[in-house]
Formats: structure tokens, sequence, C-alpha cells
């Protein structure tokens, strides 16, 4: 007993060791972040420093006001902002940057109500945004140049992002088949018409958001257990890889 008690001793000591040395790292590393954060307070410190910040504080530039608190954010297409509300009191807005002027401000008739449920999309002369309707979404393609309604798509429960690419909007639409499971469709929208291209049907709700690239949409799909690549213009299946 008394020839295990060294052994255990020294066992003892190596973990302690390792022990202040693991609390002298901590320390150390909280010191030296304490003294940084004390040098980037002292105005004095930095400026007897080569070490210059890369990025200095914001300054606002332009306030727009527009009498309701909420915004979406925002699209631009050149010194035009485009952005809307997503309350009864708002509708889409265009508002040169410059001078603040508010160009036009798009109001959808009813039933569709002013509420803008996602971001703008400017393609070319064209905003893309979604609006409420009777708790449905609808893509509605305003004119940049004048604020006027060019189209709208046929109103869907639930519509996620639009990603565009070939003069075509590519929208994802979830809904429920009439047992009631999960659907989800992939339709193509003209964009210069409002006029469905073609559609597709996933039986399962477990779809990734389209990606475009090179005349190609991208997709993966839990039903298929593959991720496929559809020709843009038809819908084809063009090939697939998996299972994912």
């Amino acid at each position: 007993k008394q020839a295990a008690r060294p052994a255990v001793n020294a066992r003892f000591g190596a973990i302690l060791a390792v022990s202040l040395l693991i609390s002298w790292r901590m320390i150390r590393c909280r010191v030296v972040s304490l003294l940084g954060a004390l040098w980037l307070l002292c105005p004095a410190a930095q400026a007897q420093s080569d070490v210059k910040p890369l990025l200095k504080q914001p300054s606002e530039a332009v306030t727009i006001t527009q009498g309701f608190r909420d915004w979406y954010g925002v699209a631009l297409a050149g010194r035009v902002v485009i952005s809307g509300a997503p309350n009864a009191a708002g509708g889409l807005y265009a508002i040169d940057a410059a001078t603040r002027a508010v160009k036009w401000r798009f109001t959808p008739a009813p039933p569709t109500r002013p509420a803008v449920m996602t971001n703008a999309r400017v393609v070319g002369d064209t905003v893309l945004a979604r609006f409420d309707e009777l708790g449905s979404a609808v893509l509605i393609a305003v004119s940049l140049a004048s604020g006027k309604e060019l189209w709208r798509a046929p109103a869907h429960n639930r519509m996620e992002q639009v990603v565009v690419g070939d003069g075509l909007a590519f929208v994802l639409l979830r809904g429920l088949d009439a047992d009631r499971r999960g659907l989800t469709m992939l339709s193509a929208v003209d964009l210069q018409t409002g006029k469905e291209r073609w559609q597709l049907t996933f039986k399962t709700e477990t779809v990734t958001e389209p990606v475009f690239h090179g005349g190609t949409v991208y997709i993966a799909a839990h039903d298929a257990n593959a991720l496929l690549a559809l020709d843009a213009t038809t819908g084809q299946e063009r090939w697939r890889a998996g299972p994912v």
C-alpha cells in the first residue's frame, strides 16, 4: 500500500498540473480579449498604432417614412429602391434614393390586400412581388417604370420564394392532396405574359427551393430521393443523381 501511494500522488499531481495549465490558458485568453476591447474603446491607443479598423461607424444617409413601421427587404434598380409593407396600410413602393421622392405606389385591386408577403424581385423592367389574397398568396408583376400591374398568377395557399431565369419565374407551391397529404408543385411562369409554361408535382412537401443556372433548374425531392436537373424551358428531366 505504501508503494502504491507515490504512484497515486504522482497521478494526482499530473492531473492538478494539467488543470492549472488549462485554467491559466483560459484566464490568459480572457485577459487578451479584455485588453483588445479596451484598445478599441481608447482613441489615444489607436492613434499610436499602425493598425486601422477595416470598417468605420456607419452613418445614416437616407431616411424614408411613409407612416407605418414595418418594411420588407429592399430591391434596387439603379437608384430606385423597391420595397413594401406586410400590412393593410402598405403596398409596393418605388422610391428615388437621391431625392427620397415616391415615384409610384402600387396597391392591388380587391380581394387582394396591399400586404406584401416577401421581398420584391426586379427582373429587367418588371417588379415581382407576392401579395396576400384571402389567406393565400398571389404573384403579381408590376411595371418598374409606371407601377402599373402587368399580370398576376393564380392565387395559391402556400407560395415560396421566386427564382428567375431565361425569361421565366420558377415558383414553388405547397399544398395537400385529397387525402390531406403534402404536395409540392414547381411552376414555370412566363415573365412577359404571366402564363404558366409547365408544372411538375411532387408527392411530398420535402422539396428544396429551385436553383437556376445555365438553362437548367436544379431541385431535390424526397419522393424521388434524388437531385433532379430539369430543362428550364420545358420542365423535362435532363438527369438525376441519387439517392440524396
